[in-house]
C-alpha cells in the first residue's frame, strides 16, 4: 500500500460510520494497516470490512417497538408479499438500522414470530395455562376468542395460521415453530380437560386427547373462517356446538 492509499484509508477510518470498505490495488507485499493498536493485514485486491465500535452509530430507535409494528405489517401481508421498503416505511427505521438490529427481514420475521406467541400466550392463555385450570377457562378462553373475532386484527386471520398456510412446507424452521406452537396449546387444552374430568365436570369415557386435537381444530378453522366477515351469531354457533361436550 503506497502513501496515498494509506492516508485515504486512515480518512475512512476516521468517520463515523461503524462499517467500512477498503479496497487494496497494490502489488505490495502484504502490509499492515494502523488503525489504533489493531494491526490489520491488507493485501492485493482484498475487500475487507471493518468494524469500529468506538465510532458506531447510537442506536436512535427501540427494537421491541420496531417488532411490534414488524407484527402486523407481517400479519396483514404476509412475509412474502413485505418487503424491505414496506418494512423501512412502516417502521420509520432505515435499512442500514434493520440490518444492523436483525440481520435481514427474515430474522425479523422471527423476531415477530416470537413476540407475537409471547403477547398471545399473555393475553389469551394465560389463565388456561394454570395447572390447576379446568371447565370453567376452557370456556372463559374459547369466550375471549369470540370477542376477539369482533377485532379488526380477526380480519386478518391469525397471524401464526397464516403463516403456517404461507411459509410451513417452505422454511422448516418456521414450519417447526408453528407446529410446536399448535402443540403447546393443544397440551394445554389436554391438561384442562384432564382436570375436568378428574372433578366429574365431563364424561369420564371421554377420549381426551381426540377432543383436544378437536378443539385446537376448530380454533384454526375459526381463526381462519373470520377472515371471510362470517356473521358474529355464526362463529358463536360454531363454538358452542364445539364445546356442548364440556356444558
Amino acid at each position: 500500500m503506497n502513501r496515498a492509499q494509506l492516508v485515504v484509508a486512515r480518512k475512512i477510518a476516521t468517520t463515523s460510520c461503524a462499517f467500512f470498505y477498503i479496497q487494496i490495488s497494490s502489488r505490495d507485499h502484504i502490509r499492515h494497516f494502523e488503525s489504533g493498536k489493531n494491526q490489520i493485514p491488507l493485501d492485493f485486491r482484498t475487500v475487507i470490512l471493518l468494524r469500529c465500535p468506538a465510532m458506531a452509530r447510537t442506536r436512535e430507535f427501540n427494537p421491541k417497538e420496531v417488532i411490534e409494528k414488524a407484527v402486523y405489517l407481517f400479519w396483514e401481508k404476509g412475509y412474502t408479499d413485505t418487503s424491505m421498503d414496506d418494512l423501512v416505511k412502516c417502521t420509520g427505521v432505515s435499512r442500514y438500522g434493520i440490518y444492523g438490529e436483525f440481520g435481514n427481514k427474515r430474522e425479523l420475521f422471527l423476531a415477530a414470530l416470537e413476540h407475537f406467541q409471547e403477547k398471545f400466550t399473555r393475553e389469551l392463555i394465560q389463565d388456561l395455562s394454570h395447572p390447576d385450570a379446568g371447565v370453567v377457562e376452557l370456556r372463559a378462553y374459547f369466550q375471549r376468542l369470540q370477542e376477539h373475532g369482533k377485532t379488526p386484527e380477526s380480519q386478518m386471520g391469525c397471524f401464526m395460521c397464516n403463516t403456517a398456510v404461507e411459509l410451513s412446507n417452505v422454511d422448516e424452521e418456521i414450519g417447526q415453530r408453528i407446529r410446536e406452537l399448535f402443540e403447546k396449546l393443544r397440551q394445554v387444552f389436554l391438561r384442562a380437560l384432564k382436570n375436568a374430568q378428574r372433578e366429574g365436570d365431563i364424561d369420564s369415557q371421554m377420549d381426551l386427547d381426540e377432543y383436544a386435537s378437536y378443539l385446537l381444530g376448530i380454533q384454526l378453522g375459526m381463526a381462519m373462517v373470520a377472515r371471510s366477515g362470517i356473521p358474529e351469531q355464526r362463529m358463536k354457533q360454531y363454538f358452542d356446538v364445539a364445546l356442548q361436550a364440556i356444558n
